[in-house]
């Protein structure tokens, strides 16, 4: 609509070879959308961080419970590692997403259970077995979901800016 608009009007910047409108549409469309990749690869950062803040809890209780606690936290990275892989690639970026927001989802509320508000001892075991469910459940059910709604949905590259402020206009 806007590229539409400026077109008509004398002396614009939008040229009869299209620059212009390429600029607006550019400003309108892709500026617009967080690109798959980065948000994967945000949410991975953010994993990961997770998991070394959740270590220096590990350091009090001595150096086998710290070494204990080291062999937990990077077998925690390797479902974000996993999916900054798979986000390299365009055609599982969609699978990456998922995956990632699962198993972020899940070590938040884990993180929750065992150290804000815990409740005897069954979470604190739990959190041993987290990274074999994030790896082996949890990851690839959140990839499979987000892929059966990217494949419902049509969706391709991008997501909604924050606020979710989408242009009509497209210049397509």
């Amino acid at each position: 609509m806007i590229g539409s608009l400026l077109n008509r009007v004398p002396g614009s910047c939008a040229g009869e070879n299209g620059r212009g409108q390429q600029s607006i549409t550019r400003l309108a469309g892709e500026a617009m959308t967080i690109p798959k990749r980065l948000l994967t690869w945000g949410l991975c950062i953010c994993g990961v961080l997770l998991h070394v803040y959740t270590l220096q809890h590990w350091r009090e209780g001595g150096k086998d419970i710290y070494q204990l606690g080291m062999l937990t936290t990077a077998l925690s990275c390797i479902p974000y590692l996993v999916a900054a892989v798979l986000a390299i690639f365009r055609k599982t970026r969609t699978v990456a997403l998922g995956a990632v927001a699962a198993v972020l989802l899940a070590d938040l509320f884990m993180h929750y259970l065992v150290y804000i508000d815990p409740r005897g001892t069954t979470p604190a075991i739990k959190l041993l077995y987290m990274p074999l469910y994030n790896l082996l459940l949890i990851g690839p059910a959140g990839g499979l979901l987000a892929w059966l709604i990217s494949r419902r949905g049509g969706q391709k590259e991008g997501l909604p800016a924050a606020g979710g402020i989408t242009p009509a206009y497209r210049g397509q």
